[in-house]
């Protein structure tokens, strides 16, 4: 079979190889991702990390309440973007591009924890698990953590860039990270300042 390329089809050829080029490589991470997905942590033995982190479905919707510096469980157990990958989330720029929430969004969060009124500062809309940990924009990873008492949001800050850091230099799977900063970001904070 021969190919006759005209003098304005070039370009549309590269376009046509790139297309499939990301196709490829989108349909190869999902992959990963599944396999990733069946095998357990390594260099653990603890039974707890035998299995991936998955976090509890959300029980409740209103009336929501903080329990000291932790979200409550039934309204903000935390969640993930499916298929997410460290791949994905250390390359640069990914917890930019995965989206700033909108003025409305924030409002129900604040209604959920029954919050009507407050200071500047006294709260920020947090993600439990932070998108630069594949958490994802979902209501079930959202809740107004507050700055006081300590740790607050600058402390969880800190901890989601530790975690960050550690996947992102293969010394940590991102599915611990994403364990760790939805179950005991507090004792990760306190170990990582001692």
């Amino acid at each position: 079979m021969l190919i006759v390329i005209h003098n304005k089809a070039p370009h549309m050829i590269g376009l046509a190889i790139v297309t499939v080029l990301i196709a490829l490589s989108a349909f190869l991470m999902l992959r990963h991702a599944r396999q990733a997905g069946n095998s357990s942590p390594t260099g653990s033995s603890s039974s707890q990390f035998n299995t991936l982190f998955q976090p509890k479905p959300v029980s409740k919707k209103l009336h929501c309440r903080t329990v000291g510096a932790l979200p409550d469980p039934g309204c903000t157990p935390g969640a993930m973007i499916t298929g997410i990958t460290q791949e994905h989330v250390c390359a640069p720029g990914y917890a930019q591009a995965a989206g700033s929430l909108s003025q409305n969004q924030q409002r129900l969060v604040y209604s959920a924890y029954d919050i009507a009124l407050h200071a500047p500062d006294q709260y920020q809309i947090d993600h439990l698990i932070s998108t630069d940990l594949g958490g994802s924009n979902d209501p079930a990873n959202l809740w107004p953590q507050s700055g006081e008492p300590k740790p607050g949001y600058k402390e969880k800050d800190a901890v989601e860039a530790e975690l960050h850091k550690r996947v992102c230099d293969g010394k940590m799977r991102l599915n611990e990270a994403q364990r760790i900063i939805a179950t005991d970001w507090v004792g990760f904070y306190a170990r990582m300042t001692q």
